[in-house]
Parts: C-alpha cells; sequence; structure tokens
C-alpha cells in the first residue's frame, strides 16, 4: 500500500506548476528592471557630480553587477533562491539608495508599496516566513523614510520639472506594474475555477451515464462486465487528462465455487444477489459494482485513494464475515485492493488486479491485499 501511495503522490500539479512559473517570470523581469534602474542611477550620480557622489556612484554600481549576476546565473538554476536574492538586494539597496543619496523628494519612495507585496509574488508560498519577514522590513522601512530626511540629498539639483515628470511616472510604473500582476494571477484563478467546474460537469455526467447506460448482470444485478469494463476505460482517460486517482477493490466468496457444486446454480446466485444488495447498500452513489467473473465482483471507486479503497474492503469484509447467507453459513472472503498507477493501461491494471487477487488467495481466508 505505502508503494502505490508513494507512486500516486508524485504526479505533478498541472496548476502549482503554472503559478510556478510565472513566479519565476515576475522575478526575472523586476530582476532585469532593478538592475536598469541601480545602472541609470548610478549614471545620473556620476553625471551630476562625480566627485561627490563617489559612494553612491559605486554602491550603485555594485548593486547593478550583483542583480546581473543573479538574473544571468541564478534564475536559471533555481527560481526560490533567485527570489529571495531579489529581495534581499533590490530591497535593502533600494531603501538605503533612497534615504542615503536621492533623498525623500524623489518618488522612489513609492517603490516601496510594491516591495510590500513583491514577497508574495516572487517568492514560493512554502517559504512563508520569508515571505513575512520582507514585507514587515519593507514596511518598516517605507515608515522610517518618510520620517527622517535625506543624507547628501541630490534633489537639489535636480529641476523641479523633472522631480515632478520623476515622481509621477514611477507612481504609473508602479501601478502598471501591479496592473499586470494582479491580471495574470486573476486569469490564473479563472482558469482553475474552469476547469472546476468542467470536471463536476464530467463527473455529474458521468453519474448521469451509469444510471442510463449501465447494463446489469441478470442474476445479481451488479454491473456487467462488459460495461464495468467501459467504465475503467473512460475513467483512466479522465484520470490521464486530470490526474485524478481512481481505486479498484477485487473480492470473491471463498467457498462459492462448492456452494454452487452442494446447493446448487440457483441457491449459489441467491447468495451472488444477496452479496451484491448487502455490498452496494455499503458504497457511494458514484462508486460501481460490478460482476467481473463468475465468482468475482469489482467495486470501481472514482476520486478515491489507494488508504481510501483499503479501508473500505476492510469494512466490507467485516460486514461479510459476520453475515450469514444460509442458517448457520457463514462463508469467508478474500479482497484486493489496488489504484491506478500514473499512466497505466488498461490491461497493465487488469493484470495487477489479477496477480493481486491471486495473492489475497494464497495467503488465506478473510485477506485484504493492496
Amino acid at each position: 500500500m505505502g508503494k502505490n501511495e508513494k507512486v500516486s503522490t508524485v504526479k505533478t500539479n498541472q496548476t502549482l506548476f503554472e503559478f510556478s512559473k510565472i513566479r519565476k517570470l515576475i522575478t526575472t523581469v523586476v530582476l532585469w528592471l532593478s538592475f536598469l534602474d541601480f545602472t541609470l542611477i548610478a549614471a545620473g550620480l556620476a553625471y551630476l557630480d562625480m566627485d561627490g557622489q563617489l559612494y553612491g556612484i559605486l554602491f550603485h554600481g555594485a548593486v547593478a553587477f550583483l542583480l546581473l549576476v543573479t538574473a544571468l546565473l541564478i534564475v536559471r538554476k533555481s527560481a526560490d533562491v533567485a527570489a529571495i536574492l531579489l529581495n534581499l538586494i533590490a530591497g535593502v539597496a533600494l531603501f538605503l539608495s533612497v534615504w542615503l543619496f536621492l533623498g525623500k523628494d524623489i518618488g522612489f519612495h513609492y517603490f516601496f508599496i510594491t516591495l510590500a507585496l513583491l514577497p508574495w509574488m516572487t517568492i514560493d508560498r512554502h517559504y512563508r516566513l520569508v515571505q513575512w519577514f520582507f514585507t514587515l522590513v519593507y514596511t518598516a522601512s517605507f515608515a522610517y523614510l518618510m520620517n527622517v530626511e535625506g543624507f547628501k540629498a541630490i534633489t537639489e539639483q535636480i529641476p523641479d520639472i523633472f522631480l515632478t515628470i520623476s515622481n509621477y511616472g514611477i507612481i504609473a510604473v508602479n501601478l502598471l506594474f501591479l496592473g499586470i500582476v494582479f491580471s495574470v494571477y486573476s486569469r490564473m484563478i479563472e482558469k482553475i475555477e474552469r476547469d472546476l467546474s468542467l470536471k463536476s460537469e464530467e463527473l455529474i455526467l458521468m453519474q448521469e451515464q451509469l444510471r442510463q447506460m449501465a447494463v446489469t448482470d441478470e442474476a445479481t444485478g451488479a454491473v456487467s462486465n462488459r460495461k464495468l469494463e467501459e467504465l475503467i476505460r473512460t475513467e483512466i482517460a479522465r484520470s490521464d487528462r486530470y490526474e485524478t486517482p481512481f481505486s479498484l477493490i477485487i473480492f470473491s466468496l471463498s467457498d462459492i465455487r462448492e456452494v454452487f457444486a452442494v446447493y446448487g446454480q440457483e441457491k449459489g446466485e441467491q447468495i451472488m444477489e444477496q452479496l451484491v444488495t448487502m455490498v452496494r447498500g455499503d458504497l457511494r452513489l458514484v462508486d460501481v459494482l460490478g460482476r467481473w467473473s463468475d465468482g468475482e465482483f469489482v467495486v470501481f471507486m472514482p476520486e478515491i485513494k489507494l488508504y481510501q479503497a483499503v479501508y473500505v474492503a476492510q469494512r466490507l469484509l467485516s460486514i461479510i464475515a459476520v453475515k450469514e447467507f444460509f442458517p448457520k453459513i457463514k462463508l469467508p472472503a478474500n479482497f484486493a485492493v489496488l489504484q491506478r498507477l500514473p499512466q497505466e493501461t488498461f490491461d497493465d491494471l487488469v493484470a495487477r488486479m489479477k496477480k493481486s487477487m491471486e495473492k489475497s488467495r494464497k495467503e488465506g481466508e478473510n485477506r485484504i491485499v493492496s
């Protein structure tokens, strides 16, 4: 059971993969924009006052170089590391730049509004503490910046018209960036909702098809082998498309052949009919009980994992164990439970099911193999 469950949990979640690609794209874009920003600031400081702003030029040049290395080398290997370095380098450097070199008059401090959200857009949700850390640091820095005068600010050397254009330009860039990001995430959420709605509609349609097309075994009332096979093949295709699990329970009464030999065909079929009625009463509406062979039955369970199916099999075994099909006659049973593996074909699934059932019979009566 453990091995099969482990294999089923390895399946890639398409939705999380899409979000991961978006986070990587945002990280890459912000890295290059930050590199361009610090490069331009360093060039502007050099143009205004090479000697007086030497430390500022070196500082911004060093940050630009670190961001360039991060963008070129790290994003390709690990988006998580790149996102953390981006927030660490660009966030702290931008704060120091505004505080020490640019002063409060230039609107770069508006970027702190975006920075407070940046960790949640670039860092994976598994690093929740890191996200909160950067958000709190940026928020505290923003509050501090608004109450501290700039040191060696160069804004007095810049004409008012350029300050105004800079302020409104930075606000516009922030709003545009946030608008694009939230637009992308909104579309992702809409896509997820559509997929969930489609899956729900298909499940409802499958339930309706079960009621309409389920040809039953005349003797027991269970679904026939042919229809059961058709349902399993359909679910395999649906499972491959949406990566949803499903499980099968195959079981039989251990001494059923002797019952047929001693009591005859009619009495034997009556026992099988009683078994079907009893088992079906303990299943979900969407579960399908079918007659697989003369003495074997299969429970088809969509959207159910292995450990859940094992629990159902244990419950069914306990019910059968106390059932008296004839006065003072109890019949032991054997069960095999399996979950369909990723990309497993119908023929491979059936072969594995038969092998598990043979193993259950070899281990003795009232056994469950998974």
